[in-house]
């Protein structure tokens, strides 16, 4: 998360403000699909960072080339869960159990 950009920080806590916000209807239509996608911004560098940081060649000698995949991918999916908070809570408080399962 060392290399994101504080304007991206700063998207990421406007949708995080606008899923608590605004009406439940917006947050399904709008808020939802953009708190989702907003991460595959940084989740597009994962593959490229040990590269972009001279890391390859050290990274390189370790074995477990799959735990590395699963621990960066692993990550991604952490972001996004804390990035999605707000609207999870939203859908929660509003009893939407169809939209909280979705």
């Amino acid at each position: 998360m060392g290399g994101v950009s504080p304007w991206w920080w700063a998207v990421a806590a406007a949708l995080t403000a606008a899923g608590l916000a605004l009406p439940l209807d917006a947050v399904t239509g709008l808020v939802l699909p953009a708190v989702w996608i907003w991460p595959v911004l940084v989740w597009s560098r994962l593959g490229s960072l040990p590269v972009e940081h001279g890391m390859e060649g050290l990274l390189g000698a370790y074995p477990a080339v799959r735990r590395r995949l699963l621990a960066a991918w692993g990550a991604g999916v952490v972001l996004t869960a804390v990035v999605g908070v707000a609207p999870l809570l939203r859908l929660a408080f509003a009893a939407d159990l169809p939209g909280l399962a979705a």
